[in-house]
């Protein structure tokens, strides 16, 4: 009797064991259940006490993957631009994809006056890759931006404001005017693919404003890749996998690949 009363004793002892080693090993398991944390699938995240709705894939393994935030167009949605450029797609090659609703504002959808510092959208960009660093492991070196109109001018702000955490942008249809452009605080790599002199809507001149942002951001000494398709206001064929061939070649510390139809500028 004593005997089995020890082995009962050991059996139990080492249950508790395991099950403490469970727990330590589930608290290394990236992932959240708050609404200030960014979960996958459709859901609401809290940004300085703002609900904002946002869509979000994440691969089988966020550890290391790279970032992908998608802004879609004046008064589109992710899912209207995924029809056109199916960039959702990206999960399947290991990328955490995010793309927010915007907050409906009249004439450009995101935020492109506030400063960055009092900007929500900007905020929602911050909170959401810091959620997904510190939550889900990803690779911080590797966060990519890009949009299409509305998109593409947010994608332009993004890139002239966070270069510091971007490692490449690739704004379609976007751009920057003379009087806003601004400076990227650090080196960053920009694909710009614009419909040419038709790439006009709700008149703003995309073609205008991508040629400046070209010239600027290599008058800079930014590496940019100049991809002009003469269709006008819209979505070239072939733009989801020309976008993701570009960002799956750069790093903050990688080099810019040569393309196709795209004339590179130094």
């Amino acid at each position: 009797m004593r005997s089995l009363l020890m082995l009962v004793s050991v059996l139990s002892l080492v249950a508790c064991e395991q099950e403490v080693d469970e727990t330590d090993a589930l608290a290394d398991v990236p992932g959240c259940s708050s609404e200030d944390c960014v979960q996958e699938g459709d859901h609401t995240f809290m940004v300085d006490g703002l609900a904002r709705d946002v869509q979000v894939w994440m691969p089988e393994e966020t550890r290391g993957a790279p970032v992908l935030f998608v802004w879609h167009h004046l008064g589109g949605s992710p899912e209207e631009l995924f029809t056109v450029m199916p960039l959702n797609t990206a999960v399947d090659d290991g990328f955490v994809v995010v793309a927010a609703d915007s907050r409906r504002l009249p004439s450009s959808e995101w935020d492109l006056q506030t400063e960055p510092s009092n900007n929500p959208d900007v905020a929602l960009f911050d909170a959401a890759l810091g959620s997904l660093i510190e939550d889900h492991g990803v690779d911080a070196e590797r966060v990519y931006a890009t949009g299409f109109s509305a998109g593409g001018l947010f994608t332009t702000f993004l890139t002239m404001h966070r270069a510091d955490v971007l490692a490449a942008t690739a704004p379609f249809s976007g751009g920057a005017p003379a009087w806003s452009y601004v400076t990227p605080a650090s080196d960053i790599p920009v694909m710009v693919t614009w419909g040419g002199p038709t790439d006009t809507y709700g008149g703003f001149d995309f073609d205008d404003a991508s040629r400046n942002l070209i010239n600027e951001l290599a008058s800079d000494g930014h590496p940019v890749l100049s991809c002009e398709h003469s269709l006008g206001h819209w979505v070239p064929p072939g733009a989801t996998e020309r976008t993701l061939g570009f960002f799956q070649t750069h790093a903050k510390s990688g080099t810019v690949a040569e393309f196709d139809a795209c004339e590179r500028l130094p």
